[in-house]
């Protein structure tokens, strides 16, 4: 089955925001002027967004990439809304520049858990709050944060780096592919 959702800068919203001012919290209903305020509005508007039309079964990617060319994507299966499947890959490259596979791993139901890893064991209602929690909790005077949705308000990026950084300086996520199944 293709991907029904994978976003291409014509399909997502994007935010790419360099706050001018502190990190102000804002509460569910409150009105807010602050960008922060306004991302955390938006993060909640597209949640709800999500848990409304997108599916309950389905598969995602997260998907990581260094300027170094190595990169990893760990693959999450998610059945009836429950964690079912974590699938991790990490790519380096040689020195003749070819892509060796440099560590796999997959972890069932029972074994979810057992690999240490960046990312944890979540679905993509989880990805919300680990958004809203990690980065959109950011110094805004130090940090870029970007934030982009796809069409069905299924979050697609949510990442912040420091402003003056240039190589590997993004922490958050970035969906690769995701798929109802």
């Amino acid at each position: 089955m293709p991907p029904i959702m994978k976003y291409a800068s014509l399909h997502t919203l994007a935010l790419v925001t360099t706050f001018a001012g502190l990190s102000q919290g804002c509460s569910q209903n409150a009105s807010c002027e602050s960008e922060s305020c306004k991302d955390r509005a938006e993060l909640r508007e597209n949640k709800t967004k999500w848990q409304a039309e997108g599916p309950s079964s389905y598969e995602y990617t997260l998907v990581t990439q260094s300027f170094t060319a190595a990169r990893t994507e760990t693959k999450y299966t998610v059945r009836n809304g429950a964690l079912e499947q974590r699938e991790f890959q990490w790519w380096e490259r040689d020195r003749d520049n070819n892509e060796q596979l440099f560590d796999a791993w997959t972890e069932t139901t029972e074994q979810l858990g057992d690999n240490d890893h960046y990312y944890g064991l979540w679905t993509m209602d989880d990805l919300y709050t680990h958004c809203e929690e990690t980065v959109l909790n950011q110094d805004p005077d130090e940090n870029e944060i970007t934030l982009t949705f796809g069409d069905d308000g299924a979050l697609d990026v949510c990442e912040y780096r420091a402003i003056n950084c240039a190589d590997d300086c993004s922490s958050g996520f970035d969906v690769g592919t995701l798929t109802a199944l």
